[in-house]
Protein backbone atom coordinates (compact mmCIF):
# COMPACT_ATOMS: atom_id res chain seq x y z
CA UNK A 1 0.00 0.00 0.00
CA UNK A 2 0.94 3.55 -0.75
CA UNK A 3 0.47 6.82 0.72
CA UNK A 4 -1.09 10.05 -0.66
CA UNK A 5 2.30 12.30 -0.82
CA UNK A 6 -0.19 15.31 -0.90
CA UNK A 7 -1.92 14.53 2.22
CA UNK A 8 1.49 14.08 3.52
CA UNK A 9 3.16 17.39 2.66
CA UNK A 10 -0.09 19.01 4.47
CA UNK A 11 0.18 16.83 7.40
CA UNK A 12 3.94 17.59 7.41
CA UNK A 13 3.07 21.19 7.16
CA UNK A 14 1.17 21.19 10.84
CA UNK A 15 3.43 18.71 12.25
CA UNK A 16 6.95 19.82 11.72
CA UNK A 17 8.07 18.17 15.19
CA UNK A 18 7.41 14.98 14.17
CA UNK A 19 9.34 12.05 13.93
CA UNK A 20 8.01 10.10 10.50
CA UNK A 21 8.24 6.17 9.89
CA UNK A 22 7.58 3.96 7.58
CA UNK A 23 4.96 1.72 8.73
CA UNK A 24 2.05 -0.62 7.25
CA UNK A 25 2.89 0.34 3.69
CA UNK A 26 2.29 3.95 4.78
CA UNK A 27 3.67 6.90 6.82
CA UNK A 28 3.63 6.62 10.72
CA UNK A 29 3.82 10.36 12.47
CA UNK A 30 5.90 10.05 15.77
CA UNK A 31 5.62 12.06 19.09
CA UNK A 32 7.79 11.75 21.76
CA UNK A 33 7.96 8.71 20.73
CA UNK A 34 4.89 7.48 20.59
CA UNK A 35 2.68 6.56 17.57
CA UNK A 36 -0.17 9.94 16.95
CA UNK A 37 -1.35 9.09 13.83
CA UNK A 38 -0.42 7.35 10.77
CA UNK A 39 -1.32 8.20 6.75
CA UNK A 40 -2.30 4.96 4.81
CA UNK A 41 -3.48 6.01 0.78
CA UNK A 42 -5.43 8.58 1.49
CA UNK A 43 -6.95 8.03 4.87
CA UNK A 44 -5.78 9.20 8.15
CA UNK A 45 -5.60 6.74 10.77
CA UNK A 46 -5.68 8.45 14.38
CA UNK A 47 -4.84 7.02 17.60
CA UNK A 48 -7.45 7.75 20.31
CA UNK A 49 -8.63 6.84 24.23
CA UNK A 50 -10.42 4.14 24.30
CA UNK A 51 -12.99 6.44 26.33
CA UNK A 52 -13.46 8.43 22.49
CA UNK A 53 -12.82 5.50 20.57
CA UNK A 54 -16.94 4.57 20.37
CA UNK A 55 -18.12 7.96 20.49
CA UNK A 56 -15.26 8.56 16.82
CA UNK A 57 -16.85 5.78 14.94
CA UNK A 58 -20.45 7.01 15.61
CA UNK A 59 -19.39 9.29 13.05
CA UNK A 60 -20.40 9.28 9.26
CA UNK A 61 -16.51 9.46 7.51
CA UNK A 62 -15.07 7.29 10.76
CA UNK A 63 -14.44 3.56 10.66
CA UNK A 64 -12.76 0.81 12.54
CA UNK A 65 -9.10 0.44 11.47
CA UNK A 66 -9.16 -3.00 9.63
CA UNK A 67 -6.61 -3.09 6.78
CA UNK A 68 -5.10 -6.31 7.84
CA UNK A 69 -8.09 -8.09 8.73
CA UNK A 70 -7.67 -7.67 12.57
CA UNK A 71 -9.42 -4.59 13.68
CA UNK A 72 -7.43 -2.46 15.89
CA UNK A 73 -9.13 -0.84 19.12
CA UNK A 74 -8.06 2.64 19.49
CA UNK A 75 -7.26 3.28 16.30
CA UNK A 76 -9.89 4.84 13.97
CA UNK A 77 -9.76 5.87 10.13
CA UNK A 78 -10.88 9.29 8.88
CA UNK A 79 -11.87 9.27 4.96
CA UNK A 80 -10.51 12.21 2.91
CA UNK A 81 -13.81 13.90 2.70
CA UNK A 82 -13.91 14.70 6.64
CA UNK A 83 -10.65 16.48 6.28
CA UNK A 84 -10.61 18.28 2.62
CA UNK A 85 -10.28 21.54 4.33
CA UNK A 86 -6.84 22.41 6.61
CA UNK A 87 -9.22 23.73 9.46
CA UNK A 88 -10.94 19.83 9.30
CA UNK A 89 -7.41 18.20 8.83
CA UNK A 90 -5.97 20.15 12.23
CA UNK A 91 -8.58 19.36 14.55
CA UNK A 92 -8.26 15.06 13.74
CA UNK A 93 -4.23 15.90 14.02
CA UNK A 94 -4.94 17.34 17.35
CA UNK A 95 -7.48 14.22 17.86
CA UNK A 96 -3.78 12.03 17.48
CA UNK A 97 -1.60 14.47 19.06
CA UNK A 98 -3.23 14.69 22.32
CA UNK A 99 -3.23 10.97 22.83
CA UNK A 100 0.28 10.48 21.83
CA UNK A 101 1.17 13.74 24.06
CA UNK A 102 -0.81 11.86 26.92
CA UNK A 103 1.67 9.12 26.88
CA UNK A 104 5.05 8.85 28.31
CA UNK A 105 7.65 9.66 26.46
CA UNK A 106 9.82 6.74 25.14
Amino acid sequence: MAYEASVAKRICKHLPDSIIKKMFGGLSFMIQGNMALGLMRNELMIRVASKQYQDMLGRPCVKVMDWSGRPMKGFIVVIEEDYADDADLLIWLQRGLDYALSLPAK
